[in-house]
């Protein structure tokens, strides 16, 4: 984790690039919300967890892909980028060349209410999403956690794969799939590019369909007037009691924000 010095310089650096996105989002009637740690710093202090080094937005497909459609007609500012041709999208912004803050993207889509359904779309998912997998999520990612060797040495292998097929193909399936399949009557949700344990986090739709603007760090951003409900899914009923984050999380964002 880094210094507490460094940690004010990269809170600073996260909540510009936080307003910018802010400021792009609202001008342009794109709905999102802070996110995962970020969402829950905004309930619990106003603003970011002491000990948290990066931040988090989601937002449901519609409004990601008319993000999408800001960033091909050029609409943002020259220092911050947007990289979409992988599973987790996410904002970048750079001084002098060097990033210096990013903010990923969760899509949330809807998903059937059947658990043998759920449990199909999410196999087919991480199957699928070996093959668009970029290297710096694969190797920064807790999979060992959570699979046996054999299947993460396969995961390795198609990610490789997907290295090889047509520029976007892959991503444009694992896209299809999760718009189009298994979404039941469209009344739950999942993060379809989260990792292996947030896809788990099933929420009703009604969790995305309202917002509002919340302090954090002296500015007003966006939530989803959902997002308790979120958190207590993915933290618990008890995230208001602080956790510090582990040391494998730590090392994570570390490797992806030394590969941008």
């Amino acid at each position: 984790m880094p210094s507490d010095p460094e940690l004010v310089e990269v809170h600073r650096d996260l909540l510009i690039l936080l307003e910018e996105i802010n400021n792009i989002c609202t001008q342009n009637d794109i709905k999102y919300s802070l996110h995962g740690g970020t969402l829950l710093g905004a309930v619990r202090e106003k603003g970011f967890i002491p000990w948290d080094d990066d931040a988090d937005i989601a937002m449901m497909r519609q409004e990601y892909n008319k993000l999408c459609i800001l960033l091909k007609n050029g609409k943002f500012p020259s220092n911050i980028t947007v990289e979409t041709n992988c599973r987790l999208p996410r904002f970048i912004m750079r001084k002098d060349g060097k990033a210096t803050a990013f903010v990923d993207i969760f899509i949330y889509d809807y998903v059937t209410a059947s658990s043998l359904g759920r449990k199909l779309k999410f196999w087919i998912n991480m199957f699928l999403r070996a093959f668009i997998e970029d290297s710096v999520n694969f190797n920064a990612s807790r999979m060992r956690q959570y699979y046996k060797p054999w299947t993460y040495a396969l995961f390795g292998f198609l990610q490789k794969v997907g290295h090889i097929l047509p520029d976007g193909f892959a991503l444009r399936v694992f896209t299809g799939f999760n718009v189009h399949c298994l979404n039941g009557k469209k009344q739950n949700l999942i993060r379809s590019n989260d990792g292996y344990k947030g896809m788990h986090d099933k929420l009703p739709a009604t969790v995305m369909e309202q917002y509002e603007f919340m302090p954090f760090e002296g500015k007003m951003l966006m939530v989803s007037t959902g997002g308790r409900t979120a958190l207590a899914v993915g933290y618990g009923d008890d995230y208001m009691t602080p956790k510090k984050v582990s040391d494998i999380a730590i090392k994570a964002h570390d490797t992806i924000k030394d590969n941008l």
